[in-house]
């Protein structure tokens, strides 16, 4: 398979509780539920029960950021890569219509890791 680079790229995310940095996630509709929630530092990764949420916060202050939000319905392929034992991270890629490749890579040991892929194949059709 050719390497293809990533539209979207966010790094060393962990599992939080939901609603954690719940002001960046303002595209949430109404009638969504935030059901999953992942954090790095600065960035945030939500997933609804319609949509994932990748917002990337950048610049020294903050203030700007870049929100990329993908329905399931466009998202056309998943994988996932589990860490080993000499491995620090988890990785998942999604394909998206539209938007090509993009990138999440998790800390190694989020335990609602398991629990976004099952999220994921539900969703994706």
């Amino acid at each position: 398979m050719s390497e293809q680079l990533p539209a979207k790229k966010l790094n060393l995310l962990s599992d939080v509780t939901v609603g954690t940095k719940k002001e960046l996630y303002s595209h949430v509709l109404f009638d969504e539920e935030v059901v999953l929630e992942f954090n790095s530092n600065r960035d945030v990764f939500a997933v609804t029960n319609k949509k994932v949420i990748l917002v990337d916060v950048q610049g020294w202050t903050g203030k700007k950021k870049e929100v990329l939000i993908i329905p399931f319905s466009k998202i056309t392929a998943f994988s996932t890569e589990t860490a080993g034992t000499f491995d620090l991270d988890l990785e998942v890629k999604l394909w998206a219509s539209g938007i090509g490749l993009v990138e999440l890579s998790f800390v190694k040991g989020t335990k609602n890791f398991l629990e976004l892929t099952i999220h994921l194949a539900k969703h994706i059709n």
